[in-house]
């Protein structure tokens, strides 16, 4: 079983433009594995409780911009799985524009970076707490930790910033 960032990662390569082939590359998979995630066939969680488990509607609703007049209107059970596949596809595309920026990997972010990056969804989204923190995968505890210390300022700023030059120069 793959693990959740490895597929991720798959997906967002392919949604990027790359071949099944780069993507699995990319993401060190066989190119029919990706091929299978492309078309929906994903793993899914042990646990049906979890909030964060890795799943896609099928692929018709995925697809769909607006109900096809031939089908006739999207019946609830496909609509919701609509309305969380474009959930899903917008934050997964405001993580990767606030990750190119600083040019790390999902698995790296720090929870104070997924606080603000939290607080950025939340306002843009409106979407609760509990499904921010879910997606983030950071526990609300910590969340609200950073949260509270968003506002103080960097202690280790400088020091930061010195680290980076090095590691450039390097």
């Amino acid at each position: 079983m793959y693990d959740r960032d490895t597929i991720e990662l798959a997906l967002l390569a392919l949604e990027e433009g790359m071949s099944q082939g780069e993507a699995a590359e990319l993401a060190g998979v066989a190119r029919t594995t990706v091929g299978n995630w492309e078309r929906g066939r994903l793993p899914h969680a042990r646990s049906e409780k979890r909030a964060h488990r890795l799943t896609r509607p099928p692929q018709r609703a995925a697809r769909m911009s607006a109900p096809d007049a031939k089908e006739g209107p999207l019946n609830e059970v496909e609509r919701a799985a609509y309305e969380a596949a474009m959930t899903e596809n917008m934050l997964l595309r405001a993580v990767l524009d606030d990750l190119k920026g600083a040019g790390s990997h999902p698995a790296s972010m720090s929870n104070r970076r997924k606080c603000e990056l939290g607080e950025r969804l939340r306002a843009a989204t409106g979407r609760p707490l509990r499904e921010i923190t879910a997606f983030l995968r950071i526990s609300r505890s910590s969340y609200e930790y950073w949260r509270a210390r968003l506002s103080r300022p960097d202690k280790y700023a400088a020091l930061r910033g010195r680290v980076r030059e090095l590691f450039e120069e390097g």
